[in-house]
């Protein structure tokens, strides 16, 4: 076999076995999504349509989701901190802030402080961040580890 061919049947070889990965990648991902949907379903509850998106790490739709659910629910704060949640997770700070200063119930402060400070560090606004994790409780122990984290993050620039 001449070079020439050997490295074009190579090169085909390769490119079968991608288009395989991809067909096998786009299959399962599908199916995944559709065993979800079927469970998800099945826990007949309002935001159960927007889990799977969460699970297969799709936050936009999952926020999308949630935007309607705090539209059709408004006086339900657990779809507000969802919302913000999945804004958060999909990198859409400034709206996730304005979701989570909506949250009015002081029993959920500390968990907003966390959120909005996640928040202030994913757009790496360290000094803010600082600031809104220094008003969580003391007796939190995710607020040692974001202070370790925040602390970490200021030494190493």
């Amino acid at each position: 076999m001449r070079p020439s061919t050997f490295c074009r049947s190579y090169t085909t070889a390769i490119l079968r076995q991608e288009q395989h990965c991809r067909s096998w990648h786009t299959a399962t991902t599908t199916l995944r999504y559709e065993y979800i949907s079927m469970i998800m379903n099945t826990m007949n509850n309002e935001h159960a349509f927007s889990s799977p998106y969460f699970v297969l790490k799709d936050f936009v739709n999952a926020a999308n989701c949630y935007e309607q659910l705090t539209i059709l629910y408004p006086d339900n704060e657990d779809y507000r901190i969802y919302y913000a949640q999945a804004l958060y997770q999909a990198c859409l700070y400034e709206e996730a802030m304005k979701v989570t200063v909506q949250i009015e119930n002081p029993e959920l402060q500390g968990q907003m402080l966390k959120l909005q400070a996640a928040i202030k560090y994913g757009e790496e606004d360290l000094a803010g961040a600082k600031s809104l994790v220094d008003q969580c409780p003391g007796d939190d122990p995710d607020t040692d580890i974001n202070r370790g984290m925040y602390n970490r993050k200021l030494t190493s620039q």
